[in-house]
């Protein structure tokens, strides 16, 4: 049953822009086989090749026997299918993401397996890369709506809206016929046979939409000599971009994206949310803040890259797990808090800095040191007060200082360079925004 008005933020699956339209011809066991295995968390296991996908997800049976007889009748047809489709890759692609030079063409499913309950499928490991590579751009879907779909045109329009829905002001989308009609494979079906089209593609996927995220309505649009002509068919949907972006369960932290990414269940980053928002104690009189979480996720990064380089070193079989051990057991406390000790140097010595070098009037030494002096002496003496509240001076989520600290760092550069200057555009020279009674860095 399909879940009304599930919101994108939960979705698994994630699609490579670029392969988004590349698989027109497929029908519909491909399309299911393929988007299981777009569901996997590749980034959380980036080595691995082989996946095994059970036969009902295939089949839609739940009886034993029909599963088995239905499988084995799709296998040879779902492997020549798959095994006959060549992906290529331009070289401006292979440049940018490979460091290539040259366009490479590949099949993405080089070897299918018919196993006694599931499909094995191993993946070209360029196809992996880019699963991979979320950098490269990609679309988020709904598994659980995908699985219901009985129709090859439902998942090719699913993409097609699902990519350009988010980017659409207004909730609506236009195409000509004509290039609906390709971007959905049947190009050369239902010629001069609207009618037929509109019964046999429109009209199913209008029905499959119903009740989802992507759901629509749509109308023709008439013109030319007479006004009879079909010229377009215009989409107009319930759920445009701008409520992706108001009405999505917004996660605090940009932290909870990554987690969720690595695949982090939803439950478990909510009670991380939870102890960053209390400052909850985590181990040996500290508390969780969102720098704490940050820096774990780079940390953990780093580890995988540095083991992936060892032969001989116990390799990282699952990030997600990785991460969140690591999170809840403190692994790597202290070097965290020396990043972090490090971190506040830098920013306060940035602060007075930057302020001068965009200053087109001299500053002198006396008068630069007199005002990096004066704002690392309110900045201690802030933290010294901040210490003596709580057992560990916790970051905040970005870096701060307190607004009168803000005012005297503001007072000693007017001071220093002769400039006049507001203290709102002196804050967002510096990548600050005045908040009240603190200053924050954006």
């Amino acid at each position: 049953m399909k879940e009304k008005k599930k919101h994108p933020i939960h979705y698994t699956v994630f699609h490579p822009n670029i392969l988004i339209g590349v698989n027109t011809e497929l029908k519909l066991a491909e399309q299911r086989l393929y988007m299981e295995v777009l569901n996997f968390n590749h980034l959380a296991e980036p080595d691995r090749l082989d996946y095994e996908i059970p036969y009902e997800f295939i089949t839609h049976s739940t009886d034993k026997k029909v599963i088995q007889k239905k499988a084995h009748q799709e296998f040879t047809r779902i492997a020549e299918v798959l095994q006959k489709r060549v992906f290529r890759l331009d070289k401006e692609f292979m440049q940018t993401h490979f460091n290539e030079k040259y366009a490479v063409t590949f099949n993405p499913f080089p070897v299918i397996k018919y196993k006694e309950k599931h499909f094995q499928v191993r993946l070209n490991e360029y196809l992996k890369a880019i699963l991979v590579k979320l950098e490269t751009g990609f679309t988020k879907g709904d598994i659980e709506l995908l699985r219901t779909f009985r129709s090859e045109y439902s998942f090719l329009m699913y993409w097609l809206i699902r990519e350009q829905q988010w980017k659409q002001r207004g909730g609506m989308l236009e195409f000509t016929v004509e290039g609906l009609k390709k971007a959905l494979g049947c190009e050369d079906q239902y010629e001069g046979r609207f009618n037929n089209f509109k019964a046999r593609v429109l009209d199913v996927v209008y029905e499959e939409f119903k009740g989802t995220w992507v759901e629509f309505e749509y109308e023709i649009v008439r013109g030319g000599k007479g006004g009879k002509a079909i010229q377009a068919i215009r989409f107009h949907f319930k759920n445009d971009a701008q409520q992706e972006r108001t009405l999505a369960p917004v996660a605090q932290y940009e932290w909870e994206n990554e987690l969720l990414r690595y695949g982090v269940q939803e439950r478990d980053i909510w009670r991380i949310r939870d102890w960053v928002n209390t400052s909850a104690p985590l181990k040996d009189d500290y508390i969780w803040d969102s720098f704490y979480v940050e820096t774990c996720i780079k940390m953990a990064q780093e580890h995988y890259r540095s083991k992936k380089q060892q032969q001989k070193a116990k390799q990282i079989q699952n990030m997600a797990n990785y991460i969140y051990a690591a999170l809840i057991n403190g692994w790597w406390l202290p070097e965290i808090e020396f990043r972090r000790s490090e971190l506040q140097k830098k920013s306060l010595a940035m602060l007075v800095q930057s302020g001068a070098k965009r200053n087109p009037a001299p500053v002198t030494a006396e008068a630069a040191e007199n005002a990096a002096v004066s704002a690392l002496t309110k900045a201690t003496a802030y933290a010294v007060e901040r210490q003596a509240e709580i057992p560990f001076a916790a970051a905040k989520p970005k870096f701060t200082m307190p607004y009168a600290d803000f005012q005297a760092t503001y007072r000693a550069y007017c001071e220093a360079t002769g400039e006049t200057v507001g203290e709102a555009e002196f804050a967002t020279r510096l990548g600050y925004v005045i908040a009240g009674d603190v200053v924050e860095k954006r």
